[in-house]
């Protein structure tokens, strides 16, 4: 302003001012406008013939006009340069009515004609609207941020920033940052924040000391924060991002609680707990598997798997591991591991994959567990098993030789009998071959604990075929089954054979006299209830019509009720066209209730 108060000439002055890429206006004492230069009239959109002359609150909205004199006495009355930015926010008008925001710098010029003022005008519309993005970006940040000056009072503050402190929209603008700190921190903070200010730098979450901060409500939180200067034409400021560490801290106490907890389980374990690399190599080792297999920590970790593994288990390890690659579990395989003095453990081992946190398989937790007692107690169960499988068949072989012994005894007895002997020793011998023959298919069972009904039945008729000579007389034993499922325990399959024994043999005596022929048929079915259901029947003469089974008769009718009681089963009887039928049900499954020794003979 020095140089511009010894110009000569408004000539001189106008051309300087036109060289001036800022707009510039030059008013006198009473706000009348005395000169504008070229970006001036581009700026405001007038010709410089419209301004000269007229007030300079010819520019401004209408809402500023009526204060705008007061205020522009007030500068002459006490005139002083004043920079850019300093004061309120300002607004200008152009000629085709739009409004933009403006920077105001003044300086007073003192002339011959009275004292001048030169205004030096800038658009900041610009400015302004990167201002805009920035204020927009920075509130819609996930994260709480806040924009303090050199002095530390508060710019900004984001919609995250008012919900993490509890304070309402706007109060935190122009408050000492200081105010969010708690009280035993307050003294230290401005001489920190005037450092940062002197060499400010950008400074990243997670750096330097352990933060907290303060709530409107007085409670304190554990706080990770950023810093980012930010230079300005108004001074440097300091953004900050502020995020809250409590859901943090407390996720990172209960890792570490679940990671103690973790700890003792694994070291209070009595099974070995072992760790590894996919290579093999040791990483954990707790307390049982130094015992187990003589090593401490100190001497195996770091050490590779292949100290444990005997050359017999390789293959068998190599499987382990390629399912564990693959993230598939291996559990209760049973190995062979190495102890440290060279014996080889019999163990039960489960593998895991350990994961990263992307989910690839890196290394193997193994629990392993000693069954070498188990394994000899398996051992020494399985030969006692086989001791019996062994004197079950030879007892059931003995059983068979035996009667069949007694049924050649009785064979040789007939020779020397009178016809009525010989007829009752034949009739014993049948039911002593039905009693046979259940002993010997139980010895040919793989079970040794029931037989097939379907299979018994088939041989027992072929069995009483034979021993009474039926196809000499003309008569056919058939059988038949629809259900060859069932099976019978040997308390079930004695007196359901001499039944069926005693049915047939009846048929073969009376049903065909005087030498008819005929047929006699069994069925083997099984009922809707579940029930085994066999039918005798024939096509001889029949029953009498008074026929009972408590009537005068011989042993086999005495014998075939008190059979079919002993299975727990219903008989019925009735006539089949021409011939007898009968019919036998019971469960084929033996009742809880039954004697183990053997059957009730009293039902």
């Amino acid at each position: 302003m020095q140089y511009l108060a010894s110009v000569n000439s408004a000539a001189q002055l106008a051309a300087i001012l036109d060289a001036t890429p800022t707009a510039v206006i030059v008013v006198d004492a009473d706000g009348t406008i005395v000169l504008i230069n070229t970006e001036g009239e581009r700026l405001f959109g007038y010709p410089s013939a419209e301004l000269l002359g007229s007030g300079v609150e010819h520019l401004l909205p209408a809402r500023f006009r009526a204060a705008h004199p007061g205020l522009r006495g007030q500068f002459m009355h006490a005139p002083t340069a004043r920079p850019m930015g300093a004061g309120r926010d300002l607004f200008g008008l152009r000629k085709d009515g739009s409004e933009f925001p403006m920077e105001i710098g003044l300086s007073p010029l003192q002339t011959e004609h009275g004292m001048l003022v030169v205004s030096a005008i800038v658009d900041i519309s610009e400015r302004r609207r990167h201002e805009a993005r920035f204020r927009a970006a920075v509130e819609s940040a996930p994260v709480a941020m806040v924009m303090i000056d050199q002095c530390g009072q508060i710019s900004l503050a984001n919609t995250e920033m008012q919900r993490l402190f509890g304070v309402s929209d706007g109060e935190l603008l122009h408050q000492s940052i200081e105010i969010l700190i708690p009280e035993r921190f307050r003294a230290a903070h401005p001489g920190m924040r005037n450092q940062f200010f002197h060499q400010p730098s950008s400074r990243r979450m997670g750096e330097g000391r352990e933060l907290f901060a303060r709530r409107r409500d007085g409670s304190e939180f554990p706080v990770e924060i950023g810093l980012n200067p930010i230079q300005t034409s108004e001074g440097t400021f300091v953004l900050a991002a502020i995020i809250d560490l409590s859901e943090r801290r407390q996720a990172e106490q209960a890792l570490h609680q679940s990671e103690e907890r973790y700890r003792s389980v694994v070291e209070s374990s009595s099974d070995a707990i072992i760790t590894q690399t996919l290579e093999g190599r040791i990483t954990g080792w707790n307390q049982g598997a130094s015992q187990l297999f003589g090593y401490t920590a100190e001497q195996i970790v770091g050490q590779t798997l292949q100290a444990l593994i005997p050359a017999a288990a390789q293959d068998s390890e190599q499987q382990s591991l390629q399912a564990i690659i693959q993230g598939r579990a291996v559990n209760g395989h049973e190995t062979l591991l190495q102890h440290q003095d060279g014996r080889v453990l019999d163990v039960s081992s489960s593998l895991a994959p350990l994961h990263d946190s992307r989910g690839k398989v890196i290394g193997i937790c193994r629990i392993v567990r000693d069954i070498s007692a188990q394994r000899r107690a398996r051992n020494a169960m399985q030969h006692a098993l086989e001791e019996k499988t062994a004197l079950l068949h030879e007892v059931h072989h003995r059983v068979k030789n035996n009667l069949q012994i007694v049924s050649s005894l009785l064979n040789l007895q007939t020779r020397r009998s009178s016809p009525e002997v010989q007829r009752a020793l034949i009739e014993s011998q049948s039911r002593i071959k039905a009693m046979a023959l259940v002993h010997q298919l139980l010895y040919e069972s793989s079970s040794m604990a029931e037989i097939n009904l379907a299979e018994y039945l088939e041989q027992l008729l072929a069995l009483i075929a034979t021993t009474y000579g039926a196809s000499s007389q003309g008569i056919a034993l058939s059988f038949h089954a629809e259900d060859r499922a069932i099976k019978l325990n040997i308390q079930r399959a004695i007196p359901c054979g001499l039944v069926i024994n005693e049915l047939i043999v009846n048929a073969i005596k009376h049903a065909f006299p005087a030498q008819h022929k005929g047929q006699i048929r069994v069925l083997l079915s099984r009922s809707a209830a579940g029930l085994a259901c066999i039918t005798v029947s024939d096509d001889g003469v029949g029953l009498a019509a008074d026929f009972s089974w408590q009537g005068p008769g011989g042993l086999g009718k005495q014998l075939i009720p008190m059979f079919v009681a002993q299975l727990r089963g219903e008989l019925q009887h009735g006539s089949a066209g021409p011939g007898a039928r009968f019919l036998i049900e019971f469960n084929p499954d033996t009742p809880e209730d039954d004697h183990a020794g053997g059957t009730d003979t009293h039902r």
